[in-house]
């Protein structure tokens, strides 16, 4: 199980909760012929799929970005929504589409999955107090972002219903 990295001069507050963000990142062999006169050609792709919202896109950090989950009792996993065949399939078919509809591929591409990893995206939710109402922020430790919680619904229920957040 991994975890991605986390960004340089993050300050996280001192009243904040570790959430993991579910990911099954990929590797997979394509072999295909990108024109009838060519021979063929083999290359790997990284694909992520996200198990919380059940979607998939190719996956563009390099390999040194993550590193060992480590051992964390406080912090709180959300919960995986995609079975590893679904998965898997819709992979299948993203690859297949990204090679004959993107790509042009002459020959229909020949995949191969090479090795799969649990990846954990790092999140810090911490409450935020103004002058009308007690909020709070999510941010994203591995690039900085920072939003409001309340605009990720399924993630502000989950945190509701296991009496994380009020």
């Amino acid at each position: 199980m991994y975890m991605l990295q986390e960004a340089d001069k993050i300050q996280l507050p001192d009243q904040h909760t570790i959430l993991y963000y579910p990911y099954v990142l990929s590797e997979w062999s394509v072999e295909y012929k990108p024109l009838p006169f060519m021979k063929n050609r083999n290359e790997k792709m990284r694909v992520i799929s996200n198990m919380f919202y059940k979607d998939t896109g190719l996956f563009a950090w390099s390999m040194e970005k993550l590193k060992a989950l480590p051992n964390n009792d406080q912090a709180i996993f959300l919960p995986e929504q995609y079975e590893d065949k679904d998965r898997h399939h819709t992979t299948v078919d993203f690859l297949r589409n990204l090679y004959l509809h993107k790509r042009k591929v002459w020959s229909n591409p020949l995949l191969d999955c090479l090795n799969t990893y649990s990846l954990y995206v790092p999140y810090a939710i911490f409450p935020e107090y103004s002058k009308k109402q007690r909020g709070y922020q999510i941010l994203e430790i591995s690039s900085g972002h920072r939003a409001d919680l309340k605009k990720h619904k399924d993630i502000y229920h989950y945190l509701q219903t296991r009496e994380v957040i009020e």
